[in-house]
């Protein structure tokens, strides 16, 4: 027994044996994907892993860095150098002590890993470090340096303002793996699959505070939804609510508990501009922006029985800008509206092509009011369209491109507007091939390594400019993302922070 693990090791398979207590069941609306932190692509299992594994540093309730895997760091002036001081009293779920090494030699393995996604998880950063370009021969990045067990310094080509906010993601954790292929981590659960669908998560006895930690339960709900999973007591927390689809007061009022979360989660209309596609054509996919935004708002309110929509709740807003209100960037209202009529002009050329060539559309069961939107703007719908499974929409963002329009949503970082990078940067984590476009690209490699602040404000707006323009997707608005738990079967606990990070720990079994 290690660390107060109930397992054993039969045929090289980690086998679980039933905690003494009921777990903690989390339902999450989407599957984590992968386990293994150097994989890690989504949301979901950014919330997932960050119940194992640690990151150099965390998120604090204000949105910024806090110690975490490492207890302190220094930043050179030009924003070139970054120094940590790692935290070597942390312990690995197999009893080891954490040091700098441990970091360098996971982000190294996670480089030569096949993505999940259309570009490595770590190359949002790595790409940036001195000696990247040698990785492909070397095996090593020259510029990640671990002088001794406690220091790790990071030397970037440029200056890179908004390092420590990506280096927070659980793709840089430290991880090892031991000779049974079980991955260990310094957070405070260890992760073990119990089928395709489940994780059991209980504590790493050797994590500090863990003493009456209990088990919990992590469950992919595929088709099924989380409210009535949660109402019908197949899940104790739905931990992937989002805003657009929550009325929070309804949910208060049968006796649930709600958490806010993350700040927003941007829902879009993902637009296929790949070489021969439908909307290839900027003016194409100027005009279709153009035909939502003139009618999705009268669309919304007066489709909210007849066709369930999504975007009537007090935690979703409306907006086209990719950029929060007061946040860097954010365009005068009249502005991006003004840039979103001149995709007036191509309506007409707009109707002649689709009517040649009818939108392939993917969407879920839960998304078919797409379908009715568009319907309302007399679009063609060609019959390759099909309704897909929750699950699978990542096949289709990241590996095969099939459909002109799919719905997505996707999460970044939403202080500093480099955040963005994420999804439209050219080595972002998340980018979809057929959004991307190469003229936004090439504005967030200029952007990130700005370290004026003064001029990221006029720099992101002229992005925001550039965004409405070129069209990589249509930007409906951001959704909240929030926690609802049964309040009559689970507490929660006074370590709960107010940004919703992932971790289960504060949740309690009364």
């Amino acid at each position: 027994m290690v660390g107060g693990l109930c397992a054993m090791i039969i045929g090289g398979h980690m086998v679980m044996k039933k905690p003494a207590i009921d777990p903690i069941r989390v339902g999450y609306s989407s599957h984590w994907k992968t386990i293994h932190p150097g994989l890690q692509h989504t949301a979901v299992g950014d919330m997932v892993l960050s119940n194992q594994f640690d990151a150099l540093v965390g998120v604090d309730e204000n949105g910024f860095p806090m110690p975490l895997g490492a207890t302190s760091w220094r930043v050179s002036q030009n924003l070139k150098v970054y120094s940590f001081e790692i935290d070597t009293k942390k312990r690995f779920s197999d009893g080891s002590y954490l040091s700098s090494h441990d970091y360098k030699k996971s982000w190294l393995e996670g480089l030569t890993l096949v993505p999940k996604s259309s570009n490595s998880s770590l190359a949002d950063v790595l790409s940036e470090v001195e000696g990247y370009e040698q990785f492909a021969n070397t095996g090593d990045i020259s510029g990640i340096e671990t002088p001794d067990e406690k220091t790790l310094v990071v030397r970037f080509k440029r200056p890179f303002r908004t390092a420590l906010d990506y280096l927070s993601g659980n793709r840089y954790a430290a991880h090892k793996t031991d000779k049974e292929g079980v991955f260990h981590g310094t957070g405070k659960y260890m992760l073990r699959q119990i089928d395709e669908n489940r994780l059991l998560l209980v504590k790493n006895g050797f994590a500090e505070n863990t003493k009456n930690l209990g088990p919990a339960e992590a469950v992919s709900l595929g088709t099924r939804d989380g409210l009535s999973e949660l109402l019908n007591d197949n899940i104790d927390v739905f931990a992937t609510g989002r805003g657009a689809h929550i009325n929070v007061e309804n949910l208060k009022r049968r006796g649930l508990g709600v958490l806010p979360g993350q700040d927003a989660i941007h829902e879009i209309l993902a637009l296929n501009e790949l070489s021969g596609r439908f909307f290839s054509d900027r003016r194409l996919r100027q005009a279709f922006q153009y035909l939502i935004f003139n009618k999705i708002r009268s669309f919304v309110e007066m489709s909210s029985i007849e066709v369930p929509v999504p975007m009537t709740t007090d935690l979703f807003r409306l907006d086209p800008q990719p950029f929060l209100p007061l946040q860097k960037g954010r365009l005068d209202d009249d502005i991006a509206n003004r840039l979103i009529e001149k995709g007036k002009e191509s309506v007409e050329y707009f109707y002649e092509q689709v009517s040649k060539n009818p939108l392939i559309v993917y969407a879920s069961e839960t998304e078919t009011w797409i379908v009715a939107l568009l319907k309302q703007l007399n679009i063609p719908i060609s019959d390759r369209s099909k309704v897909i499974e929750p699950g699978e929409r990542f096949k289709y963002y990241y590996k095969v491109f099939e459909p002109d329009l799919m719905v997505a949503g996707f999460s970044v970082t939403n202080g500093d507007p480099d955040g963005i990078y994420h999804n439209l940067g050219t080595n972002g984590a998340i980018v979809m091939p057929m959004t991307y476009n190469r003229r936004l690209g090439e504005l967030l490699e200029e952007g990130r390594s700005l370290t004026d602040l003064s001029e990221i404000d006029n720099f992101y707006k002229g992005f925001s400019e550039a965004t409405l323009e070129e069209v990589p997707f249509v930007h409906l608005g951001f959704s909240k993302l929030v926690a609802i738990y049964r309040k009559d079967k689970i507490g929660v606990s006074a370590n709960h922070r107010t940004r919703n990070e992932g971790h289960l720990d504060f949740f309690q079994r009364k």
